[in-house]
């Protein structure tokens, strides 16, 4: 039986917030309990609705908050490149810092891992994205190839940290499309 109301989309929304976001929520337990939608309060928010604040953390954040040009790697990558943009490398680079951030809580909680594993359009095709995240996980045992990394994109899959590195890091492309389809026939059929 599927949830609805109220109560499931202010779930549903604080379920997309991250655990390390500085923001503060309020929720009205009166209100709550009364099944009606919740208040909820971000400090100097001039009265946003639940709507704007979920487009604020899931749209106009991230990449695009940081950068204040786009929250597309490709083109922060590039404008770095190319101009040598400070806001898109500080986006790069706090981007990168939270997913080594990630990868040090996971394998906390995991007791450690086999591998890592890069996949999605970033981890896939981003060769200079990938070494900056295992830059500083060398403790770890991750020792990056950067003559295996650098072609590794465009559908290309394969190991990119040197032979008999302690924690290998491959690159393994998705098929999101064929998933979806999968979870599709599953759910209907």
């Amino acid at each position: 039986m599927r949830r609805s109301g109220p109560r499931e989309a202010a779930r549903q929304t604080l379920q997309r917030i991250p655990a390390s976001a500085s923001i503060l929520l309020h929720f009205d337990i009166d209100v709550l309990q009364k099944k009606a939608l919740p208040a909820a309060y971000f400090p100097h928010t001039e009265g946003m609705s639940l709507s704007e604040i979920d487009s604020m953390l899931n749209k106009q954040s991230g990449l695009l908050g940081i950068s204040g040009l786009t929250g597309d790697m490709r083109e922060l990558l590039e404008e770095e490149a190319e101009n040598g943009d400070r806001r898109a490398r500080l986006a790069i680079d706090v981007f990168c810092r939270r997913v080594r951030r990630y990868i040090g809580a996971y394998l906390a909680e995991t007791g450690g891992t086999d591998a890592l594993i890069f996949t999605g359009g970033i981890g896939e095709n981003a060769p200079s994205v990938r070494e900056r995240i295992c830059q500083g996980l060398e403790f770890l045992g991750v020792t990056l190839d950067k003559e295996r990394n650098g072609p590794m994109k465009s559908g290309a899959s394969g190991l990119i940290t040197t032979d008999g590195a302690p924690l290998p890091v491959y690159v393994i492309p998705t098929d999101e499309e064929l998933l979806i389809a999968r979870d599709t026939v599953r759910v209907v059929g």
